[in-house]
């Protein structure tokens, strides 16, 4: 079975781009908590805590959605004009730097 290489790296830039977008958007607005696309909601400006706090693990999880982005088009490069197993690429990627 043959890879799909430029869907994997198309797919992969999206999923980069998704957490880059959602890291920036909460740089850009650090006090407040936006409720968007609901009718009905307002933005509320949240206790300072719980605003770092929520700001905190939603950084986190774009910069990890960035991370398994940049995985995915690595592996896709790696690919490149092989027919091999995507998972055994992708783990080489994904696998943490060996501790020192």
């Amino acid at each position: 079975m043959e890879n799909d290489l430029p869907l994997m790296r198309r797919c992969g830039g999206d999923v980069a781009d998704c957490g880059g977008r959602i890291r920036r958007h909460l740089e850009d607005n650090t006090d407040r908590l936006d409720i968007t696309d609901n009718p009905g909601f307002d933005t509320v400006t949240a206790l300072s805590t719980v605003s770092e706090e929520w700001r905190n693990q939603v950084t986190g999880f774009g910069r990890r959605l960035g991370d398994i982005g940049r995985v995915v088009r690595l592996t896709a490069d790696e690919l490149d004009g092989q027919d091999v197993d995507n998972g055994a690429a992708i783990d080489r990627h994904a696998s943490p730097p060996p501790i020192v």
